[in-house]
């Protein structure tokens, strides 16, 4: 992108149900080599996992590379990943 223009907001959205170690590597890796100059963010769309699972899967991470300023989650309770990503 051009420097005389901003670059738009991205949001990084990791689907999820379940898979601890699989998703703690997509998130490490793709946060360790991501190269953006404009504001990102991360969601985290959960289709019912255990209790606790995402917020554990955010400290693991966050224990090798930063997070985004802005972290969301929602958790489906089994209803899908498209009720988890709309």
């Amino acid at each position: 992108m051009s420097d005389e223009q901003p670059w738009p907001h991205l949001c990084a959205l990791l689907l999820t149900y379940n898979r601890f170690q699989y998703a703690v590597c997509t998130l490490r890796l793709f946060l360790q080599r991501a190269r953006y100059s404009g504001e990102l963010s991360l969601h985290v769309a959960d289709d019912g996992s255990p209790s606790g699972y995402t917020d554990r899967l955010l400290r693991a991470v966050a224990k090798d590379v930063p997070l985004p300023a802005q972290v969301s989650s929602t958790n489906s309770e089994r209803g899908g990943y498209g009720k988890s990503s709309s």
